[in-house]
């Protein structure tokens, strides 16, 4: 199943980024790809508040980012 969102981010950023969730064993794989380290490191921070609100019993959550370079 795919959801798509769009929202307008009032920013210098090329607006290219992806983001995308799958399901992981004990949790949830997430990737963000953009031209821009500034808008990836902002989407980090987005999908971290978004996730912990979702999940806010369990909240706050710890996310391990690694850089496509890294993994």
């Amino acid at each position: 199943m795919n959801y798509i969102t769009e929202a307008l981010v009032p920013t210098d950023w090329p607006g290219d980024a992806v983001v995308t969730l799958d399901p992981a064993d004990g949790g949830m794989r997430c990737r963000i790809e953009a031209t821009a380290e500034e808008q990836r490191d902002g989407l980090k921070g987005a999908v971290e508040r978004h996730v912990d609100r979702f999940a806010f019993r369990e909240a706050p959550l710890s996310y391990k980012w690694q850089d496509s370079q890294n993994i």
